[in-house]
């Protein structure tokens, strides 16, 4: 079982949730004036890092977690990835 007693420490703690799981329009995106509110709870938070490493092993596919969008997470997980890899193969 995972460990998440640090969501009550989160800035987030409380809010209401539909901030952070916002509906998209018909281009696949969010409101950004939703993302910015939900960013700035982010930009406070203590255990951001928390948040997005419970994103990531939980796979979660929407939403913003750690600060970071689903495309923003996708795009810093493919950036680390090639980061371990061009470290890998200078090993």
């Amino acid at each position: 079982m995972q460990n998440t007693q640090w969501m009550k420490q989160a800035a987030c703690s409380g809010v209401d949730s539909r901030i952070f799981h916002p509906k998209v329009n018909q281009q696949n995106q969010y409101a950004p004036d939703v993302i910015a509110l939900a960013l700035s709870y982010c930009n406070i938070c203590q255990v951001k890092e928390n948040c997005l490493a419970y994103a990531y092993d939980n796979n979660i596919q929407h939403g913003v977690y750690g600060g970071l969008t689903v495309r923003g997470r996708r795009k810093f997980k493919n950036k680390w990835r090639k980061e371990q890899n061009a470290v890998q193969d200078h090993a």
